[in-house]
């Protein structure tokens, strides 16, 4: 299960959440960019992946696509109190529709502190819009609050806990990824082929630009020798007759 999103979109704190660790963080999480590399964390069989913001650096993005290219389950983070999905956020799920053309089999969207968002209906209203023209039908979408599930685990509050939306989440989560050893492998053959094809296509693409550039230098050589000779046959020939006229004289 990978987590992606915007920097501070709250990735680190729902793992923590979803892996029990509420008060010792096992995923840091701060207001500064803290996430530099893919982080992993075995909980209860299943592998969670924490990678950095998608607005950071090029190379906290390439960590991003490392992290994302073989999940099974795919978390996009979105923090509600920032409003509704930016541009960026809508320009990443684009291209992770590109690189992973099964996303729709795989991604959750996760609207994080739900707790403190004003208006939090209506944004996330807007947000399933903006879901459903990327997507068309709009992916299973899950509001929570890590403050809310903290408070009723130690109140032992449902109510607080039902707020947090962990559970709803979780239990999500459980139900899809019980599938079969046979359906995992079909999935991820799948993927591995649709990987595969890509780095064939991406080479084959190599190829040619390296031929045709090499047709292009091979050209470009070949009429600088003929410029050049071209340029000694002249000279020859000056040279040539200026001997002939010395003899004459």
């Amino acid at each position: 299960i990978a987590v992606c999103g915007l920097m501070n979109a709250g990735k680190s704190a729902l793992l923590n959440g979803l892996t029990g660790n509420l008060e010792n963080e096992v995923f840091e999480t701060k207001a500064v960019r803290a996430t530099i590399r893919v982080q992993e964390l075995e909980h209860e069989g299943l592998v969670y992946l924490d990678t950095p913001g998608i607005d950071a650096c090029d190379e906290d993005d390439r960590q991003v696509w490392l992290g994302l290219s073989h999940a099974d389950g795919i978390l996009f983070v979105h923090n509600l109190r920032t409003g509704t999905l930016e541009e960026i956020e809508t320009k990443f799920l684009r291209e992770l529709m590109r690189r992973r053309p099964d996303l729709n089999r795989h991604l959750v969207v996760v609207l994080t502190h739900s707790e403190s968002a004003t208006q939090q209906q209506t944004r996330e209203h807007a947000i399933r819009g903006i879901l459903q023209s990327l997507f068309e039908v709009v992916p299973p979408t899950f509001a929570t609050s890590f403050s809310a599930l903290r408070n009723g685990m130690q109140k032992h509050s449902p109510k607080l806990l039902e707020l947090g939306g962990y559970e709803r989440l979780k239990g999500y989560l459980d139900t899809y990824l019980n599938l079969s050893a046979e359906s995992l492998r079909n999935l991820r053959a799948s993927r591995d082929e649709h990987s595969y094809a890509e780095l064939r296509h991406f080479l084959d693409q190599q190829i040619v630009e390296r031929e045709e550039q090499l047709q292009k230098i091979e050209e470009a050589q070949s009429s600088s020798l003929k410029q050049l000779q071209g340029s000694v046959q002249n000279l020859f020939t000056s040279i040539t007759q200026g001997l002939a006229r010395s003899r004459a004289d």
